[in-house]
C-alpha cells in the first residue's frame, strides 16, 4: 500500500514536471558558426553568426523520412523480391533503432529526476537540520519541521524508486 501511494507520487511528480517543461518544446532552433555539429536551443537569439532553422511540420518531415526509405530500399533491393525483403529489414532496423533511442532517452530522463530529487532531498536536510538547531521551536516552527520531515521521507521513496527503475534498464 505505502509503495503504491509513493508510486502514485512519483507519477504525479513527473506529470507536474512535463506539464511545467512543456513550453520548453516550444524553443526556436538556432544553427550557430560554421559548425554543422553546433546546434542551440533556445527562445533568445544566441549570437550575431546564429540563424534561425525554419524546420518543416512533423508531419512533413515523417513522409519525407518515409521517401527516403523507400528510396533506399528501392536502391538496395534490385529485384522486386529482394525489395520486400529489404523493407522487411529496414523496418526491423528502424523499429530496434527507434526502441533504443526512447531507451536512452527514457535513462536521461530517468536520471535527470533522480538529479533534481537528489537536490530536493538536500535542500529540505538543510533546512530540518536549521530548524532542529533551535532551541525552542514556535508552533509554526513545528509545523514547518514536521512538513520539511515527511518531504524528506517522500524525496528519499522518490529517489530509491528511481535508482531502482534505473537499475531496470
Amino acid at each position: 500500500m505505502r509503495i503504491n501511494r509513493h508510486f502514485i507520487a512519483v507519477l504525479l511528480f513527473w506529470s507536474f514536471s512535463l506539464l511545467m517543461h512543456s513550453r520548453d518544446a516550444l524553443a526556436t532552433i538556432y544553427r550557430c558558426g560554421k559548425n554543422p555539429d553546433l546546434v542551440t536551443l533556445t527562445n533568445q537569439k544566441p549570437g550575431k553568426d546564429c540563424k534561425k532553422m525554419e524546420l518543416p511540420p512533423p508531419d512533413k518531415r515523417a513522409k519525407k523520412d518515409k521517401a527516403n526509405q523507400d528510396k533506399n530500399a528501392k536502391q538496395s533491393g534490385g529485384s522486386s523480391g529482394g525489395s520486400t525483403s529489404s523493407k522487411d529489414a529496414n523496418k526491423a532496423a528502424s523499429k530496434k533503432a527507434n526502441h533504443e533511442a526512447a531507451l536512452t532517452e527514457r535513462g536521461r530522463i530517468i536520471s535527470e529526476e533522480l538529479e533534481l530529487e537528489r537536490s530536493r532531498l538536500g535542500a529540505a536536510k538543510e533546512r530540518i537540520s536549521a530548524l532542529e538547531r533551535i532551541p525552542k521551536l514556535s508552533p509554526e516552527q513545528q509545523k514547518e519541521l514536521l512538513s520539511y520531515q515527511k518531504k524528506q521521507g517522500l524525496h528519499q521513496a522518490n529517489i530509491d524508486l528511481l535508482e531502482k527503475e534505473l537499475k531496470k534498464q
